[in-house]
């Protein structure tokens, strides 16, 4: 066939999406020009939402105001505080007003509190670095890392798209910043959007070429630094090759890497804080199989059930239809690890929400349909 010309792309069949059953699908390249005009779109469409949302938040008065578990942002003066001292961006802001981690006093629970959230140092360091270390512009600097690290997951969802042969259909990568959990974790502002990003990214990275996996590797490295459980993806990774007799000695630094990162990470915490592993276990989130779900389910409303429900099912469907795909696994993966969490998590479909944004991410590259368009032909020989 002529250079540049294009085929068809192939019918159905078995290893293909279609009739013969969803498969492995053969890698695609991955194109920098629709990547970056997705960060762009994401990332803008992101601060949209968070200004509009700062702004509107009401800040109620002193006497009535919520505390928090910190001492900086209360009473709030601003939306933004509000929302701070709603959820754990409050620690987080705080991380990056002491990043030298000295004055764990800030924290109600002391040392082990302040720990405990210093071992997912990426989005705190980002909004200090950003904010040049002055107060005055943390609030500036904390939406603008939070813009881009949706910028950043709408990117990686694109180089998911297009590692799966789906290039195409990138236009629909900016669809994932309107999915609900994904709302909730942007205005949560913390680093579960930056971890996601960064480990929705390395998997494509790593699916797309074998000369890009140094830069996967790198990826995973922040996506753990960002939130320890990211360590799922690459662990998941290396299985799915081992259980396809495709691993080797040289891809074991997909794991070994971040993990021996986030392990000398927790050292430089332990030395400032006094507090290490045992402190940070002990203030985590996991329990017993299913009961953390069962106690949160108490607490649900019946909307909250529904949604609990259908979200649980879609991505259980998901895994068992794709089940031939990496990305399955990721979000099996998710799943399972998902019953070993406490009530804390549980007790509002909001809290698990954040913690699920990697896989209903990936769920949502496993659904997007090849496009009808043809594919360019290699050129004859």
């Amino acid at each position: 066939m002529a250079r540049g010309a294009v085929s068809p792309s192939p019918g159905p069949g078995p290893g293909r999406d279609g009739a013969g059953g969803p498969g492995p699908v053969d890698p695609g390249p991955l194109q920098g020009r629709a990547i970056l005009v997705g960060f762009l779109i994401g990332s803008l469409v992101a601060l949209g939402l968070l200004v509009a949302t700062t702004q509107s938040t009401e800040v109620p008065p002193e006497a009535t105001a919520r505390r928090g578990y910190v001492t900086h942002f209360a009473p709030p003066r601003t939306g933004l505080e509000v929302l701070l001292l709603r959820g754990d961006g409050q620690a987080y802001a705080s991380i990056a007003l002491d990043p030298a981690l000295r004055h764990p006093e800030a924290f109600g629970e002391g040392p082990a509190q302040e720990a405990f959230f210093a071992q997912r140092p990426l989005f705190s360091y980002a909004t200090w670095v950003l904010s040049a270390g002055r107060p005055d512009w943390l609030p500036t600097a904390i939406v603008v890392v939070s813009a881009l690290a949706a910028g950043l997951l709408t990117a990686a969802t694109v180089a998911a798209l297009q590692a799966r042969g789906r290039g195409q259909n990138t236009v629909l990568a900016p669809i994932v910043i309107i999915l609900p959990n994904v709302l909730v974790a942007l205005v949560s502002f913390g680093p579960d959007l930056l971890a996601a990003g960064l480990s929705v990214g390395g998997l494509a990275l790593w699916r797309a070429s074998p000369s890009r996996r140094g830069w996967a590797v790198g990826a995973f490295v922040l996506a753990v630094l960002a939130r320890e459980s990211a360590i799922l993806v690459p662990v998941v990774l290396l299985g799915f090759e081992a259980a396809h007799r495709r691993l080797r000695v040289r891809d074991l630094p997909a794991v070994v890497v971040p993990a021996g990162a986030y392990l000398l990470w927790l050292a430089f915490v332990r030395h400032q804080l006094a507090a290490g592993p045992e402190q940070v276990a002990r203030k985590s989130s996991f329990s017993l199989p299913f009961e953390g779900l069962l106690a949160g389910a108490g607490q649900w409303t019946a909307t909250d059930l529904v949604t609990v429900v259908v979200v649980l099912g879609v991505l259980v469907v998901t895994v068992v239809l794709h089940r031939r795909e990496v990305e399955a696994w990721v979000v099996a993966a998710y799943l399972v690890g998902a019953v070993f969490l406490n009530v804390a998590v549980w007790q509002s479909p909001l809290d698990i929400g954040r913690v699920l944004v990697p896989a209903t991410v990936l769920a949502w590259v496993l659904w997007v349909p090849r496009s009808g368009a043809g594919r360019v032909a290699p050129a004859a020989s």
